[in-house]
């Protein structure tokens, strides 16, 4: 059942295994026992409530840990000598952004991965010929998989530095052909769906972002001169032409709507509006040596592209299509949310874009509430971005709250005093709360103030006191603090 869920849900985006060897495999008991818990761990999300108990589990995280740790159990003990193999579940187990073992994160994994596939020399093109056509298709997409995550690892603040060196590459790009499989003849798996074009289509166009991505953060990581405003355009433009240029079923065509069901059209412009936001964020760093008209220019192709990733991130999030999606769906959600906090609590933030982006704000963090039981990293997310949304007074709040009730904080924490029934007079037990003008209510001592003023120079202090990033994965908090990611 699983592994049915895998080549449903994981595989489109993680094309890491031959379907056809791997059930021929299995069938045949051959099948290595670390590979097929690092599937299974990455693929557990996807299954339902009953399947969960079915196998023995209460939740989602206790099943993860569970295959996680035999695999990395595995892992440790050499049980696994066979390097593709090696190479496949490592990719696999790098997936996990929030670790069940701190020694063994998702940047160990990246980097057991990176380094296998090196000395395998897939980053090679003259390694293919001494390879068979199935396992050239299959070291291919591992190669760029891992050149997808290298990129996307320091564009979410995971990593500091990237681990694949571009000048030492000169691998094959990918292509339809790649996709192509042959059933052993030893052993006859049963019938495998045939592989929708859009998931192919889909896997092509994320490695050319990522090759976009890799120009970003060429001109991100020189942080002592600012970019030419001729580059930064041209880098702009880079974007905007391949969005344009999608093959159909993953344009969308005239609006950001698109098709209502395909999660892969809606997953690949998250990806490009999400690169869009970091890539004028970064460059608005420079602003100082910027013309106030190329300031103005950044500043606005900044909040669009948060506003049109904002856009299609809630019309996933309204057709309930986001679930099917990898977990990179979550960081994209973190960081517009760190993106849209930031500019909210900026003096510059108009009044009518302050309540735009505080609606915005609020429907990102009931997402990743309503998902926090099958992504652990949106658990930590919604606790951390939760209590910086309370603390700045950005929640929206329930026009009226019945007698005696309390509003809480993710912490458990109360964030608000009571407030009178409907109808009832401001008394002494039940003071008028305070609003300042934009109609965010302050609470007692201070709790909360105006969003323009920002947040004090002691919030990482009061964020740490507060018992909120207690067993926190370091990795998420590096989202969160977008002074260090990108």
């Amino acid at each position: 059942m699983l592994l049915s869920l895998f080549f449903k849900h994981v595989y489109p985006y993680t094309p890491v295994v031959d379907r056809c060897q791997l059930v021929a495999d299995l069938q045949a008991g051959n099948c290595s026992s670390f590979l097929l818990h690092a599937i299974f761990s990455i693929t557990v999300p996807y299954s339902d409530d009953t399947s969960l108990r079915h196998m023995g589990y209460d939740s989602v995280t206790d099943a993860q840990r569970a295959f996680f740790s035999r695999a990395r159990l595995l892992f440790d003990f050499g049980c696994e000598a066979n390097q593709l193999t090696l190479l496949q579940g490592s990719f696999l187990l790098s997936s996990f952004q929030n670790s069940f073992a701190p020694d063994k994160d998702c940047r160990f994994w990246l980097n057991q991965a990176v380094h296998i596939a090196t000395l395998m020399g897939l980053h090679r093109r003259n390694v293919e010929n001494e390879l068979q056509p199935s396992l050239q298709r299959v070291c291919r997409r591992i190669w760029w998989l891992l050149y997808q995550r290298d990129i996307m690892f320091m564009l979410a603040g995971f990593e500091n530095t990237r681990h694949i060196n571009d000048e030492e590459v000169d691998s094959r790009p990918v292509c339809p052909e790649d996709w192509l499989e042959t059933a052993p003849t030893a052993v006859s798996p049963p019938l495998l769906p045939a592989i929708p074009e859009v998931q192919i289509q889909f896997f092509i166009e994320n490695c050319k972002l990522a090759k976009l991505g890799a120009e970003c953060l060429r001109l991100s990581l020189t942080t002592d001169v600012a970019p030419s405003m001729s580059r930064v355009r041209e880098i702009g433009q880079a974007i905007v032409d391949w969005r344009v240029s999608l093959p159909a079923g993953l344009r969308a065509e005239g609006s950001l709507y698109g098709n209502q069901t395909d999660i892969w059209q809606s997953v690949i412009l998250i990806f490009g509006f999400r690169l869009e936001c970091l890539f004028y964020r970064t460059v608005r760093r420079f602003s100082s040596s910027f013309s106030s008209s190329d300031r103005e220019w950044v500043s606005q192709r900044l909040l669009g592209a948060m506003f049109d990733l904002s856009t299609v991130l809630r019309r996933a999030m309204a057709l309930d299509i986001l679930s099917a999606g990898p977990p990179a769906l979550i960081v994209c959600t973190t960081q517009l949310l760190a993106l849209q906090i930031e500019t909210v609590l900026s003096p510059q933030c108009s009044r009518g874009t302050r309540h735009a982006l505080k609606a915005d704000i609020n429907a990102m963090l009931a997402h990743l509430e309503d998902v926090k039981d099958c992504w652990l990293n949106a658990k930590w997310a919604s606790r951390v971005f939760g209590w910086v949304v309370g603390r700045t007074g950005l929640s929206l709040r329930e026009p009226e709250l019945p007698r005696g009730s309390m509003a809480s904080g993710p912490d458990g924490g109360h964030l608000s005093s009571n407030v009178p029934g409907a109808g009832e007079q401001p008394s002494q037990n039940h003071p008028q709360p305070e609003y300042l003008n934009d109609g965010y209510e302050v609470g007692q001592g201070g709790a909360f103030f105006d969003p323009s003023e920002g947040l004090p120079e002691t919030w990482l202090e009061d964020m740490m006191n507060s018992g909120i990033l207690e067993e926190q994965d370091r990795a998420i908090f590096d989202v969160m603090d977008m002074r260090m990611a990108f």
